[in-house]
């Protein structure tokens, strides 16, 4: 497998493995996936704006969606995911 259709695994891998290594609570979710992105801790501003997308996107899913709240946390937590692989972080090397 190359290094590009490692990078295709759908980004509901990573949502998946955040959900199933931290508690359930959105901050130790998000301060995961943080981790996970950046490898290093996240700093509090981070984790803030992190946890303040996925609730927003919650809610946002709940008014559209008819799921159940974990499956709505999914997506939204996938989501989040998507915009932590696809930040600024990624486009430079130093």
């Amino acid at each position: 497998m190359t290094g590009v259709q490692t990078c295709a695994l759908p980004i509901s891998v990573f949502a998946d493995r955040v959900m199933q290594q931290s508690d359930s609570s959105l901050e130790a979710q998000a301060r995961l996936a943080l981790r996970f992105a950046y490898g290093t801790p996240p700093t509090d501003s981070q984790l803030q704006r992190l946890v303040d997308f996925v609730q927003s996107f919650e809610t946002q899913l709940a008014l559209t969606e008819k799921s159940d709240e974990a499956d709505l946390r999914k997506q939204a937590l996938a989501t989040a995911c998507r915009a932590l692989i696809a930040s600024n972080a990624f486009l430079y090397i130093d």
